[in-house]
């Protein structure tokens, strides 16, 4: 038994050294926590040498302005665009999660919906002042209409626009 699970070790060091995942513990799960921890680390995996991962690719874009690294990122972006990015290992979803994958348009019919209400009307051009004003507009008015209704939203556009008023004086 401790023969199987040193070989198992060593695979799995050996298969994950170009992902930057570290040798698991002796009771088999990946170091810095549980497998978990590695599933979720996606975002944060690195190329292979001589290689950029999507994001690294805008990060450098946003570093030196290469359009190039812009057309790069937006082609990739494209490409994985409607594809699946998280997929289950086999077996592990009857292990673990219990109940069959739903498509999305089955999550959202089986959701009960709420009555959808109009709380404001921002013309496009008093939309384009907002947003410079004030980069998180956006969710600050979902907040208001959520919370407050029409009058927060109101008040918070004054509040936005008062704002801006005062750093152009």
């Amino acid at each position: 038994m401790h023969a199987a699970a040193s070989k198992r070790s060593q695979r799995w060091s050996q298969q994950n050294a170009l992902h930057a995942l570290r040798r698991p513990p002796s009771h088999g799960a990946p170091s810095g926590g549980t497998a978990l921890s590695v599933l979720a680390r996606g975002a944060g995996k690195r190329a292979h040498e001589g290689s950029r991962t999507p994001l690294e690719v805008l990060a450098d874009f946003a570093s030196t302005g290469d359009t190039a690294d812009l057309d790069l990122w937006r082609e990739s972006a494209l490409a994985l665009h409607g594809a699946r990015q998280l997929t289950w290992s086999r077996g592990l979803r009857e292990r673990y999660a219990g109940e069959p994958e739903k498509t999305d348009g089955e999550i959202v019919a089986g959701e009960p919906h709420e009555a959808e209400e109009e709380v404001a009307l921002i013309r496009p051009d008093a939309w384009q002042v907002l947003l410079r004003a004030n980069a998180d507009v956006t969710w600050q008015l979902l907040d208001a209409a959520e919370t407050g209704g029409v009058e927060a939203v109101e008040a918070l556009i004054e509040l936005t626009l008062a704002a801006r008023r005062r750093r152009a004086a």
